[in-house]
């Protein structure tokens, strides 16, 4: 087995250099990230329930001509992926609005979002996110005009995409997160989506599924992973 070495680690995901390979591998972690807390807290099965899920969609958006990091699945909690160019932008799309969202804009809660909308935010080293539009990103993000036109497009399409697949299991997307990257001119979506990075309403009984921890709620965490992995894949 050819040696592998960790190079990041951030949003429960670990990313290993394989040893003479041009190809990375992604391990979903069991972490969770709980608010107001220096402390790390573990979901076991987490990360198997989140890898399954990421690569689910990968591969369904590929079916739709949408381009992604995605190569293969290594079983438990790790997927093969390309080695791309990640421009340092965090995507939000927003159908539905939550609760900061609603509380920035002065909205009602629930409130659907015609036509959707997408903000983007600048990731520096530390992490940090400070939202920008998108002559902030041709300056700051590594980005040409035609980048973003091609970010653009493949969000709005992935948008519709998931919003059709996630209904059919009778849930609305209210928001998700997608990163993008670039390798030999191809822009592909570089971000796996999985239970921390979208949120749900039901539509019929308003319940609501949100990513969001704190010491409130934290036992809560392994049902809503079991429980979201159940809907979405017993179809």
């Amino acid at each position: 087995m050819k040696r592998k070495t960790k190079i990041d680690e951030h949003n429960s995901l670990i990313v290993y250099k394989i040893e003479d390979s041009s190809h990375l591998i992604l391990d979903f972690t069991d972490e969770l990230a709980v608010e107001d807390s220096d402390k790390k807290s573990m979901v076991k099965g987490k990360g198997q329930i989140n890898k399954q899920i990421a690569t689910f969609i990968y591969e369904y958006l590929e079916g739709f001509h949408i381009q992604t990091h995605f190569v293969k699945d290594l079983g438990l909690r790790e997927i093969l992926i390309k080695q791309v160019e990640l421009f340092p932008i965090d995507i939000v799309i927003h159908n539905i609005t939550n609760d900061d969202f609603r509380k920035r804009f002065n909205l009602d809660e629930n409130k659907e979002l015609v036509p959707p909308v997408t903000e983007y935010f600048l990731i520096d080293e530390s992490g940090q996110r400070t939202m920008i539009n998108t002559s902030h990103a041709l300056v700051f993000c590594r980005v040409n005009t035609e980048d973003l036109k091609t970010i653009e497009r493949f969000s709005s399409k992935t948008n519709v995409i998931l919003k059709s697949l996630f209904m059919r299991r009778n849930l609305q997307l209210i928001d998700f997160k997608l990163q993008f990257g670039k390798l030999n001119d191809t822009i592909m979506i570089a971000m796996p989506l999985t239970l921390d990075t979208m949120s749900f309403i039901n539509p019929v009984t308003s319940e609501k599924f949100v990513p969001k921890w704190n010491k409130d709620n934290l036992e809560q965490a392994p049902e809503y992973f079991n429980r979201l992995s159940d809907i979405i894949f017993k179809v």
